[in-house]
């Protein structure tokens, strides 16, 4: 199993596997998609990140299709 490993200021490195980064990002997307914000990442920065795993480069506004897509991919990635 990888580690966790917390700076002092907060932030963390993640050492864990590409689907756990898909299953936060997707909840972000939901999130986002209902009108909430997050404190520390701007709604462009989690699209750009949610492109990076699904390798689709979504618009502003699109993030329920990016979480769908997150979906698909987790799914995908379970039975690999």
């Amino acid at each position: 199993m990888q580690s966790l490993t917390v700076a002092g200021t907060g932030a963390c490195d993640m050492g864990f596997d590409k689907r756990f980064q898909a299953v936060t990002i997707r909840g972000h997307c939901r999130l986002m998609a209902l009108g909430m914000t997050h404190s520390r990442f701007t709604k462009t920065t989690i699209l750009e990140l949610a492109g990076e795993i699904t390798g689709v480069k979504y618009k502003r506004g699109q993030h329920d299709i990016a979480a769908e897509h997150l979906t698909a991919w987790i799914e995908k990635d379970k039975r690999a």
